[in-house]
């Protein structure tokens, strides 16, 4: 990611706060409007924060550099 522009690297950590707040969306508060097992509703939920935390640590980490 080194031989991209600040700009380009903008655009980028934008995309990935976008994903994530889809993971969010669809891993955490979709999984409680729809009729799941419990156990459905931990993984869900766990894969939602998990992949939420990917992206958002993925932005970050390309606006830093």
């Amino acid at each position: 990611m080194r031989g991209l522009s600040f700009p380009q690297r903008q655009v980028l950590a934008n995309f990935c706060t976008n994903t994530a707040v889809g993971w969010f969306v669809a891993g955490i508060v979709t999984p409680f409007l729809t009729p799941a097992t419990i156990a459905e509703l931990y993984v869900r939920t766990a894969w939602g924060l998990f992949m939420a935390y990917v992206f958002l640590r993925t932005g970050v980490s390309l606006v830093e550099e």
